[in-house]
């Protein structure tokens, strides 16, 4: 439309351009008259006499093509098409070799009314020697999803089915101390929201993705069911249930878990308080507080939590039987950073003379300062203080760790060098120290070239085995053009133990990665595991283990599609529909076309102020999408010859409601 009106300009430019010729020859003739030149009597101008030419509308297409060549040839909607093949072999000295076979395929497609649709989907073989007495394996995954499907002017629903995880309201479900796992499952969900309260459902049977590159589905007995509410009350307040429903586990008792949620937040955000509250039918029962405010540079957090014995919550392990309180500080600036915490956490809180509590004191400091544009330093000082409780058995336990760095920038890159030291006091078992130091350095030659090594070195001493660790370290990517690339890593470690045992590990890695044609690529993936192991004066023997892996994947990927781009402005609702219309001469002013009266053709209809469309010959104009709510339609009524135009030229007021077009048609009168 921009390109069409821009057409309309140039025409009005040209006629502009013809006034202002008339005008200048007009006052080239009175010029003449003033010097004596007779009106009658032709002058030598021997210049062409200007013809008229008006512009061609199928000349005009042509131009209004060519200038949108391929904008319009991508068919609305952005799309997504992407299938992969993965071959891996694996040879394991201890297990021997196995070949595992996948295709995986993703889609994905915006559409204006159903909202975004995708599809994930796996197939995996698995075949090998660890796998003769089961035989070979096969499974798969597939998950179809649709986002931003609006059900009505004010409800949105997002909704999948196939392997996927059950979701909560993240802030039902997770805080700054205490967080709640989910589960992987096969089944349904359902999202609704309307942007105050939301609505969730998920329901399926329980499993797990087993081991190997391509995803694969496991099922495995028990059922789980989860349904939540939330709802934002208003600006400062909010709240929300979860319940969850379990049975036929093969680990898990049936069980039944709600947990609840109230947040209070200022508008401004710099304050929050949240509570939560798990209960599970068999009577265990937590609660967990926190808070958080920000003033000026600095962010304070703190809470305080009491999760009972056995505590439930659907088929994942929850964090129970401890209680406790932390608190948390930052300041941040531009060039400097600093936090520093402090933790209090006891378990076995009902005094279980079956189980060793412990009470655990904990806390740290740390900060990073940029002295300049090249140099940074910074440190951590961190303490951790053990002891049992309940008559249990154990030692007290305390750790002290101090670790500074420095970090410059040099003309060959970038260098870091850490210094780390640990006094330990394991009680009975004595104490000792153990010292560290890392160098890392980033290495600058071209830009296309990258290349990072690392050495490092630990030793402990005193009471605490006499351990030493020494390693190095190299990474390698090069960039060799834009359709092939190669990356490549080594490491090897040296451990050697006090009881004269020594171990040396080695790691190899090379990969490939090349775009043989514009939407192909390839990729090639090697890894070498190598482990020496010396028993010393243990024994006479040594052990070397061998692991090799290959990884060679093939993938073909495709996007197209435009954006949809809205017309008219946002409001309350959700979804999309459409406003048509039509603009004729109302010779008789009753506000309805009738046979004889003619269309408006080539009239710019707003949409909002902003949206334009012509009229085409029918005197018909189409907006399309358009967001659900409130709009209004007005006229270029400088466009409207005379004496046509309207008796109210107010923008008129339009409704539009998800998937529905909504028809407002404009009469043009004579404006006497």
């Amino acid at each position: 439309m921009s390109h069409s009106r821009g057409l309309l300009w140039q025409v009005r430019g040209c006629h502009a351009y013809l006034i202002f010729l008339c005008l200048m020859q007009i006052a080239g003739t009175g010029m003449a008259e003033e010097q004596g030149v007779e009106p009658g009597v032709q002058s030598a101008d021997t210049s062409e006499v200007y013809t008229d030419q008006l512009i061609d509308p199928g000349v005009a297409d042509e131009v209004f093509d060519s200038r949108t060549d391929g904008f319009f040839e991508e068919p609305e909607g952005r799309r997504f098409f992407n299938v992969q093949y993965r071959h891996f072999l694996e040879d394991l000295d201890e297990a021997g070799t196995s070949y595992e076979d996948g295709i995986l395929l993703q889609w994905r497609r915006e559409t204006q009314d159903l909202g975004e649709l995708d599809m994930f989907a796996t197939l995996r073989h698995l075949r090998g020697d660890d796998l003769d007495i089961r035989g070979p394996s096969t499974g798969g995954v597939l998950t179809l999803r649709q986002h931003g499907f609006a059900l009505s002017n004010r409800w949105l629903m997002d909704n999948a089915a196939g392997v996927l995880r059950t979701t909560a309201d993240p802030v039902i479900r997770s805080s700054y101390r205490i967080n709640l796992p989910s589960s992987l499952m096969a089944g349904a969900q359902l999202l609704l929201d309307d942007g105050v309260s939301q609505w969730r459902f998920n329901a399926g049977r329980l499993g797990s993705l087993g081991t190997g590159q391509v995803d694969a589905f496991d099922s495995r007995d028990g059922l789980l069911a989860n349904l939540g509410y939330s709802r934002q009350f208003n600006v400062r307040w909010r709240g929300g249930l979860h319940l969850v429903h379990l049975n036929d586990h093969d680990r898990v008792e049936d069980h039944q878990s709600v947990v609840g949620l109230l947040q209070y937040e200022t508008p401004d955000r710099n304050q929050r308080y949240q509570i939560h509250t798990l209960n599970d039918s068999k009577g265990n029962f937590g609660v967990w507080l926190d808070g958080e405010n920000r003033i000026g540079r600095w962010r304070h957090r703190y809470g305080t939590f009491r999760l009972e014995p056995n505590l439930l919550w659907t088929d994942v392990p929850v964090t129970n039987d401890q209680q406790g309180l932390y608190a948390r500080s930052e300041f941040r600036t531009f060039r400097f950073f600093m936090s520093g915490g402090a933790d209090y956490r006891e378990t076995d809180i009902k005094d279980d003379p079956r189980r060793t509590g412990t009470r655990t004191t904990s806390g740290f400091i740390n900060g990073t300062w940029r002295v300049r544009a090249s140099t940074s330093l910074g440190g951590t000082l961190s303490a951790v203080d053990s002891r049992p409780h309940n008559g249990g058995d154990g030692d007290d336990n305390r750790t002290v760790r101090l670790t500074g760095f420095v970090s410059q920038s040099v003309p060959i890159g970038i260098t870091r060098l850490q210094l780390s030291v640990a006094d330990l006091d394991e009680g009975n078992d004595g104490d000792g120290q153990i010292y560290g130091v890392i160098w890392d350095q980033d290495w600058n030659f071209i830009r296309t070239l990258s290349l990072s090594t690392s050495l490092s070195h630990a030793r402990s001493s005193g009471s605490l085995d006499e351990d030493r660790r020494d390693s190095a370290s190299l990474l390698l990517r090069h960039d060799f053009s834009s359709r092939f690339n190669w990356n490549s890593s080594f490491s090897y470690t040296r451990v050697e133990m006090n009881t004269s045992n020594t171990q040396d590990g080695y790691n190899a890695n090379l990969g490939v990665g090349w775009r043989f044609l514009p939407d192909w690529d390839a990729g090639l993936q090697l890894v070498w595991n190598r482990t020496d192991t010396d028993f010393g004066r243990l024994s006479d023997n040594e052990r070397s283990v061998t692991d090799k892996s290959l990884m060679l994947s093939i993938r073909h990927s495709r996007r197209s599609g435009r954006p949809i781009v809205a017309q008219g402005q946002r409001h309350s609702g959700q979804g999309y529909g459409k406003v048509a219309g039509q603009v004729f001469y109302d010779r008789n002013g009753d506000g309805v076309r009738q046979a004889g009266e003619e269309a408006a053709e080539g009239v710019p209809v707003y949409l909002d102020g902003r949206y334009e469309r012509l009229t085409d010959h029918e005197g018909r104009f189409l907006f399309s999408p358009v967001p659900v709510g409130e709009h209004h339609l007005s006229l270029a009524l400088e466009d409207v010859p005379l004496p046509w135009g309207l008796e109210d030229e107010t923008p008129q007021p339009v409704s539009v409601s998800v998937r529905e077009q909504t028809e407002h048609s404009v009469g043009l009168v004579r404006i006497e």
